[in-house]
């Protein structure tokens, strides 16, 4: 072989190596075992931002139950949620059974033993964690739960529980690893805050039994270019028509349809594909995850919120700290993500993301209410009952500063939930409408 042609070869091997740094260094990464058959839908992520799928898919709360039940920082048991469910085994998993919320209460507040639940914001299907099974058949890899729940003192059973439908199932985790697991959950160095159990519609919700003292947040925000997106959706720009008005850009192709608002700082992306109804569960949840680990940058933390069946959109709020975030003036607090077989089909995406955190004079931290005030509330001012409410937390409200829309305030306040509508706990007693874009 002569000089040239081994220059050749090697320049050749070179550019292949490059290549594949490239893709490496762009496309984000959260297990090896993790595939997902969108992975050719985009050219290249619009995300900088590296996701893992047990952060998106985490609890939304964490409950301590003892004579006196307390949630637990989020912050400081998120990491042992993701060890939790990297390295225990489930050597198998019982039948569904029918299990009261009631039943399941007592179930974690037995006297005698301490039980941690750890609290979803939708339901989640038993497969996403099919790694910690030594064998999980595929009717039970798509059956969803709510809840998850271990006793403390004797890790022997990990409880799937769907409040929704109040339906357990068991898993029974392998005694060799009884040690290993206390040691990993070993909680009793984390301060939490005494809360009380309340029965809602269709679930149960933990609320704080003395006033909190919440931090406001501010922010300086960036707002993300259009190229940065239009460049991952459209490879061959050229076939691209753009159309443009007063407050909306829109870029369409045979198949394909971008809006920015430039108002609200939205953009929708719509992709005609046919729906074959193939996936399961789990690969939805799969996929849905690697196109928002793609496509969102938000660098705090975001967490899935919803699940719709009916059109098969997840929705992903996006918090701040253990907070998440609420806007009533539009869709700048969640991202929605629809995927079918063919890959992504439906993105609303906010393009304002967190820059730089800065402490204002007149920054404050909010005083809210007591749990029990804020049933009292609901109970004697507005028009709801009890039973008709579907959640109840502390959130952040998004609302721009006065002297500059590029700073953002996010003052904490009570949220209340009603027929699928999550308002301020003002706006509830004063029969205002709320997030009015936020329905399922």
């Amino acid at each position: 072989m002569t000089l040239d042609r081994v220059k050749h070869v090697l320049l050749l091997l070179l550019i292949v190596l490059s290549f594949y740094i490239s893709y490496n260094i762009w496309v984000p990464r959260e297990e090896e075992e993790l595939t997902s058959p969108l992975q050719t839908t985009n050219q290249m992520p619009a995300a900088l931002i590296e996701r893992k799928r047990l952060h998106v898919y985490a609890p939304s709360q964490y409950i301590l139950h003892t004579d006196h039940p307390e949630k637990l920082p989020q912050n400081q048991m998120s990491e042992m949620f993701e060890t939790l469910m990297s390295s225990v085994t489930i050597n198998e998993l019982s039948e569904g059974e029918r299990f009261s919320r009631e039943e399941f209460l007592l179930l974690n507040e037995a006297d005698e033993d301490q039980y941690l639940e750890m609290i979803f914001h939708t339901e989640l299907p038993i497969g996403l964690f099919d790694g910690r099974f030594a064998n999980l058949p595929s009717d039970f890899a798509n059956k969803f739960f709510t809840r998850l729940s271990i006793n403390l003192d004797n890790p022997t059973t990990l409880y799937f529980y769907n409040s929704y439908n109040e339906e357990v199932y068991r898993g029974e985790l392998d005694t060799d690893k009884l040690t290993e697991i206390r040691q990993l959950i070993d909680i009793e160095k984390i301060e939490g805050t005494p809360v009380f159990s309340q029965l809602m519609k269709q679930d149960i919700i933990y609320l704080p039994e003395e006033e909190q003292n919440i931090a406001q947040f501010d922010y300086v925000m960036e707002r993300l270019p259009n190229s940065l997106f239009i460049s991952s959706f459209f490879p061959d720009t050229s076939t691209v028509d753009v159309r443009v008005n007063n407050y909306e850009t829109r870029y369409i192709d045979l198949t394909t349809e971008i809006r920015i608002n430039q108002t609200t700082d939205i953009l929708t992306y719509l992709n005609q594909l046919p729906d074959l109804d193939e996936l399961t569960n789990v690969e939805r949840f799969n996929n849905s995850f690697y196109q928002l680990s793609n496509l969102e940058n938000w660098v705090e933390p975001i967490l899935l919120d919803h699940y719709n069946p009916d059109n098969n959109i997840l929705t992903y709020r996006r918090y701040i700290g253990e907070y998440p975030i609420f806007d009533q003036g539009g869709r700048k607090s969640y991202v929605e993500v629809g995927v079918l077989e063919e890959g992504l089909s439906h993105l609303q995406i906010p393009l304002q993301i967190t820059q730089t955190p800065i402490t204002l004079d007149d920054s404050k931290a909010e005083t809210l209410m007591s749990g029990r005030e804020v049933l009292d509330e609901i109970e004697s001012k507005s028009t709801y009952e009890l039973s008709d409410i579907e959640g109840i937390q502390v959130g952040l409200d998004w609302t721009e500063s006065k002297e500059s829309n590029r700073v953002i305030h996010f003052t904490p306040k009570w949220y209340v939930k009603v027929d699928g509508q999550w308002l301020t706990l003002t706006d509830l007693v004063a029969e205002r409408s709320g997030d009015g874009n936020y329905e399922f």
